[in-house]
């Protein structure tokens, strides 16, 4: 296991009528009851058909914190239009080691997060399999 210090988690916004969202966004961390903020960007982030990247640090959070079933994106509809329509997320955590660790890799998530659709305002992540989490 490794401590990380920071994440980098980039989301991309499907091409889909309506799509992007001014909502914001969350990482949740249920195993550990710590929830993290995405960074609001210049501009107009998660715009149809456009990719944004984070990065920000993360105290105490540990490559272990992130167990299957336990880390959600969450949108907290807020905003106008503040449905989202999903295509990917990455995350990667930079740990204190120096080195990076990939802990989410959903390349075609294809849905919304939104609390008029049947799915609502959260996604479970599939978190790669420990032996999966390795050093790149």
């Amino acid at each position: 296991m490794a401590i990380l210090r920071q994440l980098w988690v980039s989301l991309r916004t499907q091409d889909w009528p309506d799509g992007g969202t001014d909502a914001n966004l969350f990482l949740d961390f249920n195993r550990i009851g710590k929830s993290f903020k995405l960074p609001d960007q210049p501009g107009n982030d998660l715009e149809q058909a456009a990719s944004t990247t984070y990065l920000f640090n993360v105290p105490d959070l540990d490559t272990a914190d992130s167990a299957p079933g336990t880390v959600v994106l969450r949108n907290d509809n807020t905003g106008d239009k503040a449905g989202w329509r999903c295509e990917s997320v990455l995350i990667v955590g930079n740990g204190e080691d120096g080195k990076f660790y990939p802990l989410v890799a959903m390349t075609n998530v294809d849905r919304w997060l939104a609390a008029d659709e049947p799915e609502g305002l959260t996604l479970v992540l599939d978190i790669l399999k420990s032996k999966e989490i390795g050093v790149i």
